[in-house]
Formats: structure tokens, C-alpha cells, sequence
């Protein structure tokens, strides 16, 4: 294998976790576990969630920030990318609402940190786990052998896998760096 050129990393669950000072918040939650299973059409997902949750329209965009304000920057990664940056290129991956997701780059200032950020929705990628990452690497032009694919979800590591990149499910910032050096 070559020499690792670009580190992926998923926004949710490696990059962005749950703040602290969430209070757990029912809504909230079965909102964003639907989320998690990713949103190919950002309209049609909050229609859903409307009718779901028996909300008002106009409850939505209020809903859209509070998912957004449920998670904050993992500090301990943050602290690494830098170091990362520095001989890496950084993609930041994510599967969830381009509404959210705008929220989470703006509060979160995740364009200073990596080099190309990427919303599988508004880039009209696929978002289920066997799909995602193959789809992504070919929109980039990235070689798989090339790549570090750093992600908490097993299905989306297991298909990054198989499209022939490096994997880490992500731990700590310290396995991070061991990862891209034994690679």
C-alpha cells in the first residue's frame, strides 16, 4: 500500500459529538436518529419529520438549529488537526441534513480546519453506508489506497474498506496519528 494521502473524516460521532451540556431532549433525538440513517433529499426528510413529529412548518428552521446545538467540536481531535493538516489533506464527510449541516459549519468554523468539506445531500451523493464512501471518493478523484477513512459507524467503515481505503474507527486523536504512521 502507498503512502497515506488524505484523511476522511465523518462529521458526527468522530468530528462533531454531543455537547456536554445536552439535556436529552426526546424531540430532538428521534429527530436526529432518523438523521443518522442519512438524508438524500433534505425537503422530503423535514416533510417527514413534520408530519412524524406533528409539527408545525414554521417549528422547523427553530428544530434545524437545536440539532445543530446538540453537538460541539470534539477538542481533543480538534487539537490534532493542525498536526494532521500539515502533511494531510482533510476531507470533512457527512450524511445528515443540509439544513443542519449548515448550521454546523457556521457554529463550528469546521471551513478554517480542513481542506474540502462535503454534504452528501447537497453534493448528490448517496448516503446509505454501502454507497457513501465509494461515491465520495470517486466526486474527489481520490485512489482508495490513498486514503484514511476515519469514521464511528461500522457499515460506513466496512464500505469504505471495501472500496480499498485504510480504515480507523475512530478512538482517540492518538490513534489517529499511530494510524497514519503504521500505514
Amino acid at each position: 500500500m502507498g503512502r497515506i494521502r488524505t484523511v476522511i473524516l465523518h462529521s458526527t460521532g468522530v468530528v462533531l459529538v454531543p455537547s456536554p451540556r445536552y439535556l436529552r431532549y426526546p424531540l430532538l433525538d428521534g429527530i436526529d436518529e432518523l438523521m443518522a440513517r442519512g438524508v438524500a433529499d433534505d425537503a422530503a426528510f423535514w416533510d417527514r419529520v413534520r408530519v412524524r413529529f406533528d409539527l408545525a412548518e414554521r417549528e422547523i428552521p427553530r428544530l434545524q438549529a437545536d440539532l445543530a446545538g446538540k453537538y460541539r467540536r470534539d477538542l481533543r481531535l480538534w487539537s490534532a488537526l493542525p498536526e494532521v493538516r500539515a502533511s494531510h489533506r482533510l476531507v470533512l464527510f457527512d450524511t445528515g441534513s443540509p439544513a443542519v449541516w449548515g448550521h454546523l459549519r457556521r457554529a463550528n468554523h469546521l471551513d478554517q480546519a480542513f481542506d474540502v468539506l462535503v454534504n452528501a445531500a447537497e453534493a448528490g451523493l448517496p448516503v446509505q453506508a454501502a454507497e457513501a464512501y465509494p461515491a465520495l471518493l470517486a466526486r474527489l478523484g481520490l485512489e482508495p489506497a490513498a486514503c484514511l477513512v476515519v469514521d464511528a459507524s461500522a457499515p460506513r467503515l466496512e464500505a469504505a474498506e471495501a472500496a480499498g481505503c485504510r480504515v480507523l474507527r475512530y478512538g482517540t486523536p492518538r490513534s489517529l496519528r499511530q494510524a497514519i504512521v503504521t500505514a
